[in-house]
């Protein structure tokens, strides 16, 4: 362990970081084109299943939406690996399309997956444009079991690396709505609601955090939400120019048991922008900066967190929660051939009680590299794998689109 101070590489260090990042990404990669490619080119069974639309979509389909990649059928084994879950894979199903000419492209999908932790799920999302980009709506619905490594709130707990494992059963989800207002600009609300049952080794658990009040054995957390969303990126899913923002203002309260009269409130604010400068047809820089703030009780899973935004890559899910948060993030994407292309980023952040505890100690950096496959030419979507390494850990990720 290295406390909390940042680590300095040497030349020797950054070289041997750079050759295993690169011999890890490339050979994860590489056994997933294997298995997208193994039996004809990803393109060919894109287009056969277009070619195989019920005739209803094709009558859906104008010319000049086909000019556009009218409606596209994706079907996708994806690869899990998750520093906080474990192993697994997989299987998501998605079509891509526009409501009209004007509008930006939506999406309708679902997926089922499972990892070697015992952490499974099944989940329906959808993210609907339309009546020329005035409106949008997003939904998503699942039910998932999942296994992680809980390591106990603050930088302290983080740096210290012990952890128990919970057992988390969820189910709900949440609806958005939003209306734009000013060319770019959508003004939204959103609703959401989950039933979590937990499970953990209580006797360890005291052991280990001797503070912690276990009060997260079985809730519903419901709340409601302002959303505050700019939007100029040229393309949705590999955007080379614009910003993509938003504010979330939430409120919500946490319920202890069916038959408890336990309950609390607390509130949350979270500020992200995208910037995308297009150096040439084929490169790009992107840059991340987020912001999170949480007053009052709030559950575990919705205070800020490192690992599963992708606001900091290389670091363990939820190793450093607390109830503020920063980072910055930059990444460099290139075009290499055919379908294939390649990236590398670097971040840094950390996690405090509040905005003015944060400290140059306590900073967490992280870098990496990773390579993507284009699978849908007409919309930009992109399977991508990435490795990233932080302080005293290093992770793989596989996800179909970018990490931001």
């Amino acid at each position: 362990m290295i406390g909390g101070k940042c680590r300095s590489f040497t030349l020797s260090n950054t070289l041997l970081f750079l050759s295993r990042a690169i011999k890890q990404t490339c050979t994860l990669f590489f056994g997933l084109v294997a298995v997208l490619l193994a039996t004809d080119s990803l393109s060919q069974v894109i287009d056969e299943q277009i070619r195989n639309l019920p005739k209803q979509a094709e009558d859906l389909s104008s010319a000049d939406d086909q000019d556009d990649g009218g409606l596209q059928f994706i079907v996708l084994p994806i690869p899990i690996s998750s520093p906080s879950i474990g192993t697994g894979l997989s299987v998501v199903g998605a079509v891509l399309f526009r409501t009209d000419d004007e509008s930006k492209p939506s999406f309708v999908g679902i997926g089922a997956g499972y990892l070697d932790s015992g952490t499974w799920g099944v989940a329906f999302s959808h993210s609907t444009y339309f009546a020329k980009d005035r409106y949008r709506a997003d939904t998503m619905f699942g039910l998932v079991e999942v296994n992680y490594d809980f390591f106990g709130v603050g930088n302290e707990a983080g740096d210290s690396g012990r952890s128990i494992m919970l057992d988390q059963r969820i189910w709900g989800g949440n609806g958005q709505f939003y209306r734009r207002v000013f060319p770019n600009l959508y003004l939204g609300a959103q609703l959401w609601y989950y039933d979590i049952t937990t499970t953990f080794p209580l006797t360890e658990l005291m052991n280990l955090f001797p503070d912690l009040e276990p009060l997260e054995l079985q809730m519903r957390n419901v709340g409601i939400g302002a959303l505050l969303n700019y939007d100029s990126r040229n393309s949705r899913f590999k955007p080379q120019n614009g910003m993509l923002a938003d504010l979330v203002v939430n409120y919500g309260r946490t319920d202890l048991g069916r038959n408890s009269h336990f309950s609390d409130d607390y509130q949350k604010v979270l500020a992200i922008a995208n910037r995308y400068v297009g150096l040439s047809e084929k490169d790009t820089l992107a840059f991340r900066a987020s912001l999170c703030r949480v007053w009052g009780r709030a559950p575990l899973f919705d205070i800020c967190l490192f690992g599963t935004n992708n606001d900091l890559r290389g670091y363990s899910g939820g190793q450093y929660r607390d109830t503020a948060m920063f980072a910055v993030q930059v990444e460099y994407r290139r075009d290499l051939f055919w379908r294939l292309g390649a990236t590398i980023f670097a971040g840094v952040g950390s996690v405090a009680p509040d905005f003015g505890s944060f400290r140059g100690d306590d900073l967490l950096p992280a870098g990496g590299a990773g390579l993507r496959f284009l699978v849908s030419e007409s919309y930009g979507v992109n399977v991508s794998v990435d490795y990233a390494r932080g302080k005293d850990s290093d992770a793989i990720y596989v996800r179909i689109g970018e990490a931001f």
